[in-house]
């Protein structure tokens, strides 16, 4: 019976999907077609797991991911949402498909970013292009301008995300609780409006989740396999988000050391040190090819200047700011200008938007992820930190290694969240590692006095049960 109606729900959602590529515009069937291949492509990918039960759950999770992601995606188009929730980023893919059309051979003349036209360009010219190198191959194979069609590759990545997610959460806790984490990552506001966006945080935040994957697959079992999955996201990120890639390298670094360590906050201390100290001693002597403290004052130059430019002091200085940013106006080149930017944009990053935010359109559509975010820290992520530091301080120091970096830099960069709360989006992949212990220790909390009145109960019973003693004294 289970049969039958899987097939006739199969069969319905072929005639469905066959009346929308044969009766919708040519942009919207490609789109259909291209949302079809990826579907069958995560659900072959995942019939390659060898555990049964753990196969069907994770293609159950990447269906119900993808079908949401992908109907969220169709309605935003349609209704144009797409226009409010992508601002200004969701027209980038227009250079991607003019510049495939200049492959293509078309007379057109092609201007916008830099986008490479060879993979060696992808590393050796301009910096966080490998997303555009790839829309352009995209579209000169697809042949179509379809924005939707790229959004669905977005929803396809993003779903796939949710899969590692679990798979992560797996590794530390019971089955519940890593069904509840990639639970909470397939409803989360933030990752089902990326999905819709033409823009790349979706594909970082996939290589992130992974890289911290295979760090700990490798960590346990030594198998290679899991180094060169690592190195592959290293690679990746490097050609999408180039400062994303030292994070993955230190995260993964410290939690390799960590481990195995029987006292990992000592050995992550450390080795943390160490490494500073290392440093530091090459730069005195002058022992590197390049001075860092001249860098590290170039970069806090740059960031200072990109923060204007993504806020409202840009536009006071007369640059094109975008307001993306929250305005502060601290000099994080000083010691004391760079505490304070560091304090308040963290809060800013984790807890924005506050009430006084809310006024814009794009803030009050933010509104249902701030909601469930809140709910998120106080039910689960708070009580989460409490049981890995009790249970798992291995997994925290992996956390704090990956997230600590980046929301360092997001805090003294923007001060904010951006569009839709990409910087937040980031983090949300290893933060849904503390909900899921948050999970674990509200299940032992409820497991706990059942098995206290079970205990009770079986007392009693022996209690009122004559001793084998007695018995033979009475006969």
């Amino acid at each position: 019976m289970a049969v039958k109606q899987s097939g006739i729900g199969i069969a319905s959602v072929g005639i469905v999907a066959a009346l929308l590529i044969a009766f919708a515009p040519v942009q919207d069937s490609v789109a259909f077609v291209v949302a079809i291949l990826c579907g069958a492509l995560g659900l072959s990918v995942l019939s390659f797991n060898r555990d049964e039960h753990e196969r069907a759950l994770l293609i159950r999770l990447f269906t119900i991911a993808f079908v949401l992601r992908v109907v969220f995606t169709f309605i935003s188009y349609k209704v144009k949402i797409i226009n409010l929730i992508g601002g200004g980023d969701q027209t980038l893919w227009i250079q991607p498909w003019n510049l495939s059309r200049s492959w293509a051979g078309w007379p057109i003349q092609y201007h916008g970013y830099p986008i490479p036209e060879t993979l060696g360009e992808v590393y050796t010219g301009g910096r966080n292009m490998g997303y555009y190198y790839w829309s352009t191959w995209f579209y000169y194979l697809l042949n179509v301008p379809s924005q939707m069609a790229l959004s669905f590759t977005s929803c396809f990545i993003n779903s796939l995300t949710v899969v590692v997610i679990y798979k992560s959460a797996r590794l530390f806790f019971q089955e519940k609780s890593a069904i509840f984490a990639a639970g909470v990552a397939i409803i989360f506001p933030g990752f089902v409006v990326w999905s819709a966006l033409t823009i790349k945080e979706t594909w970082i935040i996939f290589f992130e989740i992974t890289a911290f994957y295979a760090t700990w697959r490798y960590a346990r079992t030594r198998q290679i396999k899991y180094a060169l999955l690592l190195l592959a996201m290293i690679v990746l990120a490097l050609s999408f988000r180039f400062y994303v890639t030292g994070c993955l390298l230190s995260g993964a670094v410290l939690t390799i050391a960590c481990a195995h360590s029987a006292r990992p906050l000592r050995t992550a201390f450390l080795s943390t040190t160490g490494l500073m100290a290392v440093l530091v001693v090459l730069t005195i002597l002058r022992l590197t090819p390049f001075d860092l403290s001249s860098m590290a004052m170039t970069r806090l130059e740059e960031m200072t200047e990109f923060r204007m430019v993504v806020s409202g002091a840009g536009a006071r200085a007369g640059m094109a700011g975008v307001r993306s940013g929250v305005q502060l106006d601290y000099d994080i080149t000083t010691p004391s200008g760079a505490a304070m930017m560091i304090v308040i944009g963290s809060t800013y990053v984790l807890f924005s938007p506050f009430p006084w935010n809310l006024f814009s359109a794009r803030q009050a559509l933010a509104l249902p992820d701030v909601l469930l975010w809140y709910g998120l820290v106080f039910a689960f992520i708070a009580p989460g930190l409490r049981h890995a530091w009790r249970h798992h301080k291995h997994l925290l120091i992996s956390v704090a290694a990956f997230t600590l970096p980046l929301l360092l830099l997001y805090s003294m960069t923007f001060g904010n969240v951006g569009l839709a709360y990409r910087q937040r989006a980031q983090l949300m992949p290893f933060i849904l590692m503390l909900a899921a212990a948050g999970y674990e220790s509200r299940l032992h909390r409820l497991r706990a006095p059942l098995a206290k009145s079970r205990l009770n109960a079986l007392r009693q019973r022996l209690q009122r049960r004559p001793a084998s003693g007695s018995l033979l004294s009475r006969s």
